[in-house]
């Protein structure tokens, strides 16, 4: 009997020695290894291949201050726990390069230092949001900072994980969840331009009366803070756009293009350039016809000579205006209105520039038809509503338009086009042309630049709306700021997202490593079925406290059943 239990011991003393080398040889493999295992059914936590290249090409250790601590709802706090389990995949993919603090930005020596320091945040780029919180006692209204500051050698940058607040009483819910399924684009997004050994050149076109840099001057500090290098170039005075130029913005021109303008441009574009055009083929404004100057101004075209070379690559802009029963309101004695003319266009949520996108406000918007083109594909990434209609040029533009009827058989156009992505291999409009002296002699000879007819793989974007990027203007003490872009003045400062989607358009012609697409990431509730939670509770409260015990005790009593069988 001794000889048996002895016997026994060292068999089980074998048994327990193999599985701890076991243990320490797959401890030594999967130290070696980096897995990780995503069983989500949207694979929220799957960091994307340009994300992982991104990360294991940092040079420098990236740190996040996450202002995004303290006493916050409950909403606030899931998006506070998505922003670190985030920062420490992108830490296990870095080789420990990504660095965080969460910081509650209120928790400051005194009220002094406090108001300094979110002053500070807002002049750096950071965006407060007001909470409004009800208790039994009375409704306080809070402020927060759902951002960060971000630091990669002596590069800072903002990062704001939501959009801009439209209202206080917006759903926070569905804000929150956007800004988590963004969250990976705008963490690696922003991680890019601070490590860009060369900041991307954004150069707005001048001279064609387009808009002055305080017109546009929101988006062009903010592309200053997301770390672009910005400009305005007068492109009469200039012989060619260089190829450095990464993306040549034309906003708002109202006077002509002549042809060796449409040259440069095109020649542009021809080597690789990437052009965001936002242009306006007819003049209407609504500052003309509010009381006391007059109600009514017909409709005039820019001269801009433009639409051939349009029509070249793709696309046309019509002469004409949309209206649209989705619409802004104006002001009108002691009314609000709808004014047709200006649509609140809804994103079709169908490529990663207009994903995850708040409305975006037209003003004055004409359509735009897409041109059967050989090597170029076209994506619609802004339309109007299911309910609208064209208005065309010209067109008596007068307040009266505020009471047309809102019917399916007068508004029955939808889904009208407003901005085209283009993206291919695009024939130039000069081609077959110009002269053999000129291309020889003149561009070749005297400039050292090749012609080309056709183009290398590019892409642009076609706005048919010049004040989508255009900031209205405040004036204070005699100096004058722009107002953030998307601001509307008739809507108790509501705000619009035509700043992410202007943003969202330059981001897709820059990006390189493909890091836009990670916005297509989707991020889904699954709430509890209230009703059921209601008549099930007791059910399910006693399930979740005896299955655990009874597991237990099951496990228990076959132990003991095995061992009184294997040992007598």
């Amino acid at each position: 009997m001794r000889s048996r239990n002895r016997s026994y011991r060292n068999k089980a003393l074998i048994r327990l020695g193999i599985a701890v080398l076991a243990l320490i040889i797959i401890n030594l493999v999967f130290s070696q290894t980096f897995y990780r295992l995503d069983l989500t059914r949207e694979k929220r936590f799957t960091i994307s291949k340009p994300t992982r290249e991104l990360l294991r090409s940092l040079h420098d250790n990236v740190y996040f201050a996450v202002y995004l601590e303290g006493d916050l709802p409950a909403e606030y706090k899931k998006l506070q726990k998505a922003i670190t389990e985030m920062l420490d995949e992108y830490n296990s993919y870095s080789g420990n390069r990504i660095k965080y603090d969460i910081v509650d930005p209120f928790n400051q020596p005194n009220d002094s230092i406090t108001r300094d320091f979110l002053k500070t945040l807002v002049q750096s780029g950071l965006q407060e949001r007001e909470l409004a919180q009800r208790s039994m006692e009375a409704a306080t209204h809070k402020v927060i900072f759902p951002g960060a500051m971000v630091f990669y050698g002596d590069r800072s940058a903002p990062l704001n994980f939501l959009p801009a607040q439209k209202s206080v009483g917006e759903n926070t819910d569905q804000v929150v969840n956007s800004g988590i399924a963004t969250l990976e684009y705008n963490l690696s997004n922003t991680i890019r331009k601070l490590a860009e050994v060369y900041p991307k050149r954004i150069v707005f076109i001048q001279g064609h009366d387009e808009f002055v840099p305080i017109q546009v001057g929101d988006m062009g500090m903010t592309l200053q803070d997301q770390q672009f290098q910005v400009e305005f170039m007068d492109l009469p005075s200039r012989y060619y756009i260089p190829k450095e130029v990464s993306v040549a913005i034309i906003a708002g021109p109202r006077e002509t293009f002549d042809e060796k303008d449409k040259f440069k441009v095109d020649q542009y574009i021809m080597n690789g350039g990437r052009v965001l055009w936002i242009v306006d083929p007819i003049h209407a404004s609504l500052d003309s016809l509010l009381p006391p100057i007059k109600e009514a101004e017909i409709t005039y075209d820019y001269p801009l000579n433009i639409s051939d070379q349009l029509y070249t690559y793709g696309v046309r802009i019509n002469n004409d205006l949309i209206q649209d029963v989705e619409c802004a309101g104006i002001p009108f004695g002691r009314d609000f209105r709808p004014w047709f003319f200006y649509p609140v266009l809804l994103s079709p949520n169908n490529h990663p520039i207009n994903k995850h996108l708040d409305p975006v406000l037209g003003m004055f918007v004409s359509s735009i038809d897409t041109i059967r083109t050989a090597g170029v594909s076209k994506t619609i990434i802004l339309s109007s509503s299911a309910r609208s209609r064209l208005a065309f040029h010209p067109v008596n533009v007068n307040l009266g338009l505020t009471q047309l009827p809102m019917t399916d058989a007068f508004f029955n156009k939808k889904n009208i086009p407003v901005a085209v992505l283009l993206e291919g291999e695009f024939n130039s409009v000069f081609r077959n042309r110009l002269s053999e002296q000129f291309i020889t002699q003149t561009y070749r000879d005297s400039l050292g630049l090749e012609f080309r007819e056709t183009s290398i793989p590019t892409k642009m974007i076609v706005i048919s709306d010049a004040d989508m990027i255009r900031n209205e203007v405040a004036s204070q003490g005699g100096e004058y700021r722009p107002l953030p872009l998307g601001y509307y003045r008739y809507g108790s400062g509501y705000t619009f997202a035509n700043k992410d989607f202007i943003l969202n358009c330059i981001d897709y012609l820059t990006d390189q490593q493909g890091l836009i697409v990670t916005r297509n990431k989707e991020f889904k509730i699954r709430p509890l079925d209230r009703e059921k939670v209601k008549t099930q509770r007791v059910k399910w409260q006693m399930v979740n406290l005896l299955l655990p015990i009874g597991v237990v005790l099951v496990f228990g009593l076959v132990f003991m059943a095995v061992r009184r069988r294997k040992f007598g």
